[in-house]
């Protein structure tokens, strides 16, 4: 009838794993959503999988807040290697840090027109800079050596070297170290052009000494001054152990007698400090004399004070109560006021649990700072110090607040949920209205996702869990399902597949759409209960092998699941668990999935033998393999125990860039996990192994992800359900799984 909407016209589809690798979200970096300096535009990246290229892009959004003139999001740039959003003092103009294919440039938008004038460009790393408010000047810092290299001579080459016990080559050798120096420079803007940029001469603020190099434990965090006259910037140049500068020279006494840098030394923590350059005198001082800040400071709009989040300074009663009254030698962060005009210090705020991205807008005398849990709190200075003035809530958020930018009355803030693709948001301060600014991916208001549950269950010694439990479209409560179980845990991000971590192998969605229940653990560490009476750290594993033994239960005990049909997945430590599982647990599982893990077995002992790596799993068994607790490895390493693994096993590794390419010259990554495929496939165990080279433990690109998805996604219907994709990543594949489950058949009648 005409005028009557049919049913068809509403009906979704069900998710894809392409659905899932396509998604959209807020870049996780700091500053990914701004607000400029008048309140009435936020700049925003996302990012956005393009698996055309091959690569995850970065785009930059500008849209107008709520109040104004309505307007969609205008895309300004996408490319990969985009961060670091910045506005000039007009609110017309920002600028962002773009890293691709070797050439980072820092480039200035007109957000009116959407063109682009480059600021400075390098073919070597700008890893971050600041621009005053003006878009007059620019410091950056740019690293001054190459990745490490083991450096072996001609001359060792041609007669042969000795190998040390503890030195070996690894993948560790090639990452890219915060510790390299770097040089700090400046670029002015003279008219219309920008002049060749010079270095900034830092000084040491103890001695006064020029350090042409310097270096970096976390960030640099640069911030301008309001007149551009001066910048703060994070430095790391002290030897811990030692007690003095890397050129030699002793710390003053009052640094070494500091209760929080001993604290720091004892644990092996790093101690970075913050100086004031001054542009015009070359000066360098210590306005703030803390071992660790975090976060960017924030300057007042006047430049007569500048706000930080760090632990108390040196040589201060502060510093003696944070003694006393917090063990740890991280805590607690306070925020503080720091004056320019007299020095004098005030804390602002005490024990900040959550010291990222805290301080959201300042004025010369108030502040807003973020608090857990979507708590917004306004500070105002009163004659007695500082006062709380108002509170309010972000509905809907928890613990780990999604990134946040305010103006003072509206806050921008990301959200996520289990089954809310990201959006952007903007939350009124002042009135608690909330409304939704942008949906990152709209083609899900036309797909359907399987609904999720908390789901509660106990471990058998009592301990409490909680876990996320997605079910299957048309799930019907008399059925008994196949359970898919996800080890890593998830807080309150969007689960089609990992999420925005990107970790593999996981298919929450894809998994549920295909008439599977998924079970994923959330806050794991949180209420973890090791048992006694294990040798070493094995509790952990013992541990983790009873919360799945049990979820399985309470579930088939719910009539939730066929027990006989039970998958689960295992990254990074927790395959580690998986391995152990699959030996020692008391579920006998019908698949399972390894990916890039840890292994703590023969393997990785005898190839990662540095005293770093090998210390670990000495503490693991109560000993090295050999001698006294020999009799534990046997026991508990996987190394000992391949013939009682029973259950068809995927393993993924990533490559890091290291191509299997070479004859007798096999990549590090897949030498330690030979030994598992190598024994098990010795003993017609079921097992396939999949190399990713070109990824990183996280894969960075989109065409890897989709083939780890839909690779586990036929490997569970395969194994739990019996069926077949229509469109598998390998047009082979079913054909050898279908051998390895004669093979596997034939096994348990023997």
């Amino acid at each position: 009838m005409i005028g009557l909407a049919s049913p068809l016209l509403h009906a979704k589809r069900p998710v894809t794993p392409l659905d899932c690798v396509q998604t959209k979200y807020l870049d996780n970096h700091p500053n990914s959503i701004r607000i400029n300096p008048q309140g009435t535009k936020v700049a925003y990246l996302v990012m956005s999988p393009n698996l055309r290229t091959n690569q995850d892009e970065i785009q930059l959004y500008v849209r107008d807040l709520p109040g104004l003139q309505r307007s969609s999001p205008k895309l300004l740039v996408a490319t990969s290697g985009l961060s670091q959003v910045q506005w000039l003092g007009d609110g017309l103009h920002l600028a962002v840090l773009v890293s691709h294919k070797g050439d980072t440039r820092i480039l200035l938008f007109d957000v009116r027109t959407g063109n682009s004038r480059l600021v400075a460009s390098s073919q070597e790393d700008i890893d971050e800079y600041a621009i005053d408010q003006a878009g007059n000047t620019v410091v950056f810092a740019k690293k001054e050596q190459a990745l490490m290299t083991l450096g072996r001579s001609e001359e060792d080459i041609d007669r042969g070297y000795r190998i040390l016990p503890n030195s070996i080559p690894s993948i560790a050798m090639t990452w890219r170290s915060r510790w390299v120096p770097y040089r700090i420079w400046v670029i002015h803007r003279v008219g219309a052009r920008w002049a060749k940029p010079q270095t900034v001469p830092i000084h040491s603020p103890f001695t006064g000494k020029r350090l042409d190099t310097v270096r970096c434990a976390v960030h640099f965090n640069f911030s301008f001054s309001p007149d551009g006259a001066q910048f703060l910037v994070n430095i790391s140049d002290i030897d811990m152990a030692k007690g003095e500068e890397l050129d030699g020279t002793p710390l003053p006494a009052e640094w070494l007698q500091s209760p929080t840098y001993k604290r720091r030394v004892a644990s092996g923590g790093l101690v970075w400090i913050t100086v004031l350059q001054d542009l015009k005198s070359a000066e360098t001082s210590m306005p703030f004399k803390t071992t660790g800040a975090t976060g960017t400071p924030q300057w007042s709009p006047d430049g007569t004070s500048f706000y930080i989040v760090a632990a108390s300074p040196v040589g201060t009663e502060w510093e003696k109560q944070d003694e006393s009254a917090h063990p740890t030698p991280w805590k607690p962060w306070h925020i503080w006021r720091v004056s320019m005009i007299n020095g004098v210090l005030e804390r602002v705020a005490e024990d900040i649990t959550d010291p990222a991205n805290v301080i959201l807008w300042v004025k010369p005398d108030s502040l807003l700072i973020r608090s857990v849990a979507g708590h917004i709190i306004r500070l105002r200075r009163v004659t007695t110090g500082w006062a709380t003035t108002a509170q309010s809530i972000i509905p809907d958020t928890d613990e780990e607040s999604e990134a946040i930018a305010s103006n003072g009355t509206f806050g921008v803030t990301g959200y996520e949920r289990s089954d809310t693709s990201p959006q952007l948001r903007v939350y009124n301060v002042n009135t608690g209205s909330l409304i939704s600014l942008t949906k990152l991916n709209p083609t899900f208001d036309v797909i359907e996702l399987a609904p999720s549950e908390t789901f509660h269950w106990k471990t058998s010694n009592g301990t409490n869990m909680t876990g996320t439990l997605i079910k299957p479209l048309g799930y019907e409560s008399t059925k008994r399902y196949p359970l898919v179980i996800q080890t890593k845990s998830s807080q309150s991000s969007f689960v089609c597949d990992a999420g925005s971590s990107h970790a593999p192998s996981f298919a929450p969605q894809p998994v549920a759409a295909a008439g599977m229940l998924y079970l994923i653990l959330k806050d794991g560490e949180r209420n973890a209960k090791y048992p006694l009476g294990y040798p070493g750290n094995i509790s952990e594993a013992v541990f983790y092998t009873d919360v799945w033994d049990s979820a399985v239960k309470e579930l088939a005990n719910e009539g939730l699941v066929d027990s006989d049909r039970v998958g689960i997945i295992g990254f990074s430590r927790t395959g580690w668990h998986v391995e152990f599982a699959l030996v020692h647990g008391k579920t006998h599982y019908a698949a399972a999935t390894v990916t890039d893990n840890v292994q703590y077995n023969l393997s990785e002992y005898w190839l990662s033998h540095t005293e770093a790596q090998t210390r670990p799993m000495d503490l693991m068994y109560g000993g090295p393999p050999y001698g006294t607790s020999l009799d534990n490895w046997k026991r508990y390493s996987i190394s000992f125990n391949l013939e009682k693994i029973h259950t068809p096993l995927l393993m993924e590794v990533m490559g890091e860039g290291v191509l299997d390419d070479k004859v007798g010259a096999s990549p590090y990554s897949l030498n330690l996990r030979y030994e598992v495929l190598t024994g098990l496939n010795r003993l017609k165990k079921p097992v396939e192994l999949y190399y990713y080279p070109s990824e990183q433990h996280q894969p960075e690109h989109p065409q890897a992800r989709l083939a780890s998805v839909q690779r586990n996604l036929d490997w569970y219907r395969f194994w739990l359900q019996g069926d077949r994709s229509s469109a598998p990543v390998d047009p082979e594949q079913y054909q050898r799984w279908q051998n390895l489950k004669h093979m596997s058949d034939e096994n348990r009648r023997h």
